[in-house]
Formats: structure tokens, C-alpha cells, sequence
């Protein structure tokens, strides 16, 4: 079943898609939404009927909200388009890669343990500091950056028993545990660079530093987009850089030529464009994610399989002193230090050479076995 809300004179087509990327996260009960560009139609398709009237209050306030703001379209940087020629089948994919990512199989886990090999060989030539941090981050350190009232749609809470004997009584006589548990001081961490932050908050640091750090994270995704490429649960190796102006754009468009050489090596098809952070409110994407756009403080790299598939598999940040400011990271003359990150959706890497070459490695081109030491 589906419901369709006109948007024709009424917005443009990035609009549109602006109000879709809100609406993923706005409404449950629902199973996809789009805009179809030919009917000028936001459409969304449910599984329930309850809820109609809510879907059309809802679509009515995003598209109110998004009237008046401005847009910017990414920028293209660099593009590649290979020849490679498969017939690969979601269910041989599948076969060692669930796409709810609950279980790695076989040649799948054989390539992740390789790819964080291989992202952090490039790393330790930079002369990096290696860092392990944890799962769980304190809510303190977000909100110093202001995480949940910029992406509260990706927040995944923590809660607990509190240690009392008459909850913990309850416990075996209900199944409601709602109503027993709270939030405690941690969240699921969305990404790795803020424990870095975190670490070194009121700092002073005098020489720039690199350090890297691979980690589980979290995502509170829409259910029914979870699969493949998009999961609730990843693993990111980052490269962190903290200086001075010019040595963070240094750092990172070393990355990005390097990276952008191993993408080719692979035989992947893809481009480099500016993005921006997925803020969820309008005003904050028309101010703080179209100044990121506009000054490339965001690239990301994006794997295309030449069909229907296409997503990032890495993002070149440079955000210059805006996180240091809120840890108040500084040198000893009182200057807020520059920061950025490379960030590798290892998984995302894993899925993409799935995609183009297939789960039989015998079949894989030569080069691309040698490059990934298989």
C-alpha cells in the first residue's frame, strides 16, 4: 500500500529528496519512501492503515519546514567507471554476508580482517599514535558537540537495571522490562574520532598529532532500510589528525590521493564528492551542513556497482577548529588547534568487493588478489 503526497511547484527536486532523507526517520509503520521525480510525488508505502492521517501531518510539517531553505548540490571532485563485467547474485552474497549484518562468513571475514590490515598499514606509515577505545561513550562527551540535538535519529541509548532488590524482584515476575529500567551515563558510540576528543579534552597539545583507532559503532537506522550496506552495527577504522590549519588539509589530501589510487587499483567504479553530516533539522542543514559543503570541509568517496547500488565507503573530513573548540583542545598560546578524521566503513568495503567480483575468489582478477593479499 502506498501514499502519495504531491510536492509540484512546491519544491525542488534536491528539496524533495531533503524532506525524503527526514521522513526515513520520522514516521514508523512504514516499509519505504521516495520521491518520484516523473509524478513529482513524495511517496510512502506502509504496512499499516492506522496511521494515514499522521503520514499526511507529517509530510505536510517536513515539506512546511524545508519551504524557504536553501540547498546545495555536492560537488564532483573525481570519477572512475571500470568495464567489470559479473552477474552477481544477492543470494551468493548473502550466502557469507547477511545483510542484517548478524553473521561474517568464509571469504567475507577473510576480506575484513584484510582491509583493516590494509587501512592500517597506511596509517602507521603517517606515524600515528594506535588508540583502542570502547564500545560505550559517555552521553557528556556527545552533548559537549552537540550529537543528540544534531542527529538525534541516529542515537542508540543504553539502559540497565538499576541495582535495587525490588526492581531486580520484579524482574522475574514481568516481562515488561520497560518499565524498569533507565537510561544510564553511556550510549552506543555513533563513531570513534569522539573518544579521541574526549581524550584529550582541555588539553594542550604544541605539535600536531595523528593517532588511529578501529571500533565497533552504532547507527539507530530505520529498520526496514537495514541490510547490506547500511547496518545498525560497523566497524570504522579512523586516521585522526590534530595541528595546525595547514597540516590537517595536508594530512587529508594525502589520504585522499592515496586512497582514491587504491579505489582504482581495486577496479571499483566510484567518485569523490563534497558531502555534508546527516543534521535532521532544516535550519541546522541550511546553515551548518551547507557551510560544510561550500568550504569542502566534508568529502566522501562513493561506490557505485554500475546497477542500483550506490554509497559511501569513506569520508575526508577537515573540521577545522570546531570540535577542538567544544574539548577545548588548544597549544600554549590560547589558539583552538585544527582537527579531521578518515574514516573506513570497513564492511562497506567488504560489500562493495562482493558486489563487483563475487564470493569465489578463483574468479577474482589477479591484481586484485595480490593487492588485497588473498
Amino acid at each position: 500500500m502506498e501514499y502519495r503526497f504531491s510536492i509540484a511547484d512546491i519544491l525542488s527536486h534536491v528539496a524533495a529528496e531533503m524532506v525524503v532523507s527526514r521522513l526515513i526517520y520520522s514516521m514508523e509503520g512504514i516499509s519505504n519512501v521516495y520521491y518520484d521525480g516523473n509524478a513529482k510525488d513524495i511517496v510512502v508505502e506502509y504496512t499499516t492503515t492506522n496511521d494515514l492521517q499522521y503520514f499526511q501531518s507529517t509530510i505536510e510539517k517536513l515539506v512546511e519546514q524545508q519551504q524557504g531553505q536553501r540547498t546545495v548540490v555536492p560537488s564532483l571532485i573525481r570519477d572512475t567507471k571500470k568495464n567489470v563485467s559479473n552477474n552477481v547474485s544477492d543470494a551468493s552474497i548473502e550466502a557469507v554476508f547477511e545483510f542484517d549484518g548478524s553473521v561474517r562468513r568464509g571469504i567475507a571475514v577473510e576480506l575484513f580482517k584484510k582491509y583493516d590490515k590494509l587501512f592500517d598499514q597506511i596509517a602507521q606509515r603517517l606515524d600515528v599514535q594506535n588508540r583502542k577505545y570502547p564500545s560505550l561513550i559517555a552521553r557528556d562527551t556527545l552533548s559537549k558537540c552537540n550529537y543528540f540535538t544534531s542527529f538525534p535519529q541516529n542515537v542508540l541509548f543504553v539502559s540497565e537495571f538499576p541495582h535495587r532488590i525490588d526492581v531486580l524482584e520484579k524482574v522475574k515476575t514481568t516481562d515488561n522490562y520497560q518499565e524498569l529500567t533507565r537510561h544510564n551515563e553511556f550510549v552506543l558510540s555513533p563513531a570513534v574520532c569522539f573518544h579521541c576528543y574526549e581524550e584529550f579534552s582541555n588539553c594542550i597539545i604544541e605539535n600536531n598529532l595523528m593517532l588511529t583507532s578501529v571500533g565497533t559503532c552504532y547507527r539507530h537506522e530505520a529498520p526496514w532500510r537495514v541490510g547490506g550496506q547500511r547496518l545498525n552495527e560497523f566497524t570504522m577504522r579512523e586516521v585522526i589528525f590534530i595541528g595546525d590549519s595547514l597540516f590537517v588539509e595536508e594530512k587529508r589530501q594525502q589520504l585522499i590521493d592515496e586512497i582514491w589510487g587504491l579505489f582504482e587499483e581495486l577496479g571499483f567504479s566510484g567518485r569523490i564528492e563534497t558531502a555534508s553530516d546527516p543534521f535532521y533539522f532544516p535550519k541546522d542543514y541550511s546553515t551548518k551542513g551547507q557551510y560544510q559543503l561550500l568550504s569542502s570541509m566534508k568529502y566522501e568517496l562513493l561506490y557505485d556497482n554500475g546497477k542500483n547500488k550506490s554509497f559511501s565507503i569513506v569520508s575526508f573530513n577537515n573540521v577545522q577548529d570546531t570540535l577542538c573548540k567544544e574539548f577545548n583542545i588548544r597549544n600554549s598560546s590560547g589558539d583552538i588547534k585544527h582537527s579531521g578524521c578518515v574514516a573506513f566503513g570497513i564492511d562497506r568495503w567488504v560489500y562493495a568487493t562482493l558486489l563487483t567480483y563475487g564470493t569465489d575468489i578463483n574468479k577474482w582478477p589477479q591484481d586484485v588478489k595480490e593487492k588485497l593479499d588473498i
